[in-house]
C-alpha cells in the first residue's frame, strides 16, 4: 500500500472550561523534521507531544499548531500595573501642560491606555491538560494517517492507469515495428529485384 507523504489532520477538544486544538500537517522529507507552535505559556508540553509524534511518524516535515484556550472568564485575574499607570498619568499631565490643554487628565483617560491592565491567566490542570493533550494529539494522528493512505490510494490509482497506457502505447508500437520491419523488406526486395 502507498501512503502519501502529504496529510493533514486535526482534533479539537472543548469542554467547561477550556478548548484544545491540535492540527498536523505533514508534507514530503527525507528526515523527520518537526515544527510544534503552541502558546508560550504551554511550552513545557513540547516534548511531550514531540515523543508522541515520533511513535507514529518516521519521516518528513511536521507542522503542528496547538491552540489552548480558557474558556472560564473566572480563570482570568484582571490586575493593574501601578508603575505604568504612574508614569502614562505624568505623560499625559506633561502633554495637557505643554499644549495648554485645560481638561485635566481622568479616569476615562487612563482606561484608554491598554498597558495599564495586566491579565493574569489561571492555569489549568496540568495532568488533566496533559491527558487531553495527548488524546488530541493520537485523534490528529490518526485523522493524518488516514489522509495520508485515502491519498495514497489515489496516487496509486493514478500509477496503475499511468502504468497501463504506458503499455497500451509500447503495444501499439510494437505492432508498428512489425509492420514497418515488412514494408522495409518488401521495398528493399523490390529495389534489389528492380536492379538485377
Amino acid at each position: 500500500m502507498i501512503k502519501s507523504m502529504t496529510g493533514y489532520g486535526q482534533y479539537l477538544y472543548t469542554s467547561y472550561d477550556f478548548e484544545v486544538k491540535v492540527e498536523i500537517k505533514s508534507v514530503n522529507n527525507r528526515n523527520l523534521l518537526t515544527i510544534i507552535r503552541m502558546p508560550p505559556s504551554y511550552y513545557n508540553y513540547e516534548l511531550f507531544i514531540r515523543e508522541l509524534l515520533l511513535k507514529k511518524i518516521k519521516r518528513g516535515k511536521i507542522d503542528v499548531y496547538v491552540s489552548i484556550v480558557s474558556l472560564s472568564g473566572e480563570d482570568l485575574k484582571l490586575t493593574i500595573r501601578p508603575n505604568f499607570l504612574k508614569r502614562y498619568f505624568k505623560i499625559l499631565n506633561k502633554i495637557r501642560k505643554a499644549f495648554n490643554i485645560q481638561e485635566k487628565v481622568n479616569l476615562t483617560h487612563l482606561l484608554q491606555i491598554k498597558e495599564i491592565f495586566r491579565m493574569i491567566e489561571e492555569p489549568i490542570d496540568e495532568f488533566r491538560l496533559k491527558n487531553v493533550l495527548e488524546q488530541c494529539t493520537i485523534k490528529a494522528l490518526e485523522e493524518l494517517e488516514n489522509f495520508r493512505i485515502k491519498e495514497g490510494k489515489q496516487i496509486e490509482a493514478f500509477l496503475l492507469e499511468s502504468i497501463n497506457k504506458v503499455k497500451e502505447l509500447c503495444d501499439k508500437i510494437n505492432k508498428l515495428k512489425e509492420n514497418i520491419s515488412t514494408e522495409i523488406y518488401n521495398n528493399l526486395k523490390k529495389k534489389i529485384l528492380d536492379i538485377t
